[in-house]
């Protein structure tokens, strides 16, 4: 399936991390490049919803001086799919590397009842001649946002720290109309 995606870097102010390069060579050469950590699929990107069994807890955390709700979700099957991971070269090239890997967890983050994100954590998945099948290297933190109140979550952060450090505007409005 061929998506349409607005890529969009963010500096190292907006996000508290700065844009790392990426290790080796990218099949184009050895120019360095710099991976990104917001893409924006105007349809939506697929939350793996349907993996889901029940609630196992829920819990409230503080985002960006705004209190929300965060609910964990228990797995009912192993879910594995493709992620496709931005980078961009310093020349311009925009580079897109596909992992397999398998979810791990699954929460979502509410404020007034409205859920604005998603976070998923993934882990890559690999066969080995020895063991078979096997789950290698760092966890995959990605947030899937609703970036404008329309219950489409079409901005993907990619989240090396696993935390998601700013919150969409929308978000702190409901929070302040929810809030005596």
């Amino acid at each position: 399936m061929l998506r349409t995606c607005f890529v969009v870097a963010l500096s190292l102010g907006m996000l508290g991390v700065s844009t790392f390069p990426a290790e080796g060579q990218d099949k184009f050469g050895s120019k360095p490049s710099k991976s990104l950590f917001s893409v924006i699929d105007e349809d939506g990107w697929p939350i793996p919803l349907s993996h889901v069994d029940k609630e196992v807890s829920k819990t409230k955390r503080n985002i960006d001086t705004v209190v929300v709700t965060e609910r964990n979700y228990k797995l009912a099957t192993e879910a594995e799919s493709n992620l496709d991971l931005y980078s961009l070269r310093d020349d311009g090239v925009l580079l897109q590397r596909g992992l397999y890997v398998a979810l791990r967890s699954l929460l979502s983050l509410e404020v007034g009842g409205k859920t604005f994100a998603y976070h998923c954590t993934y882990l890559q998945v690999g066969i080995s001649k020895v063991a078979g099948k096997a789950y290698f290297g760092p966890l995959i933190n990605i947030y899937y946002l609703d970036a404008n109140a329309d219950s489409v979550f079409e901005t993907r952060i990619y989240a090396p720290g696993g935390d998601l450090v700013h919150l969409p505007d929308w978000v702190r409005t409901l929070k302040d109309h929810s809030q005596p």
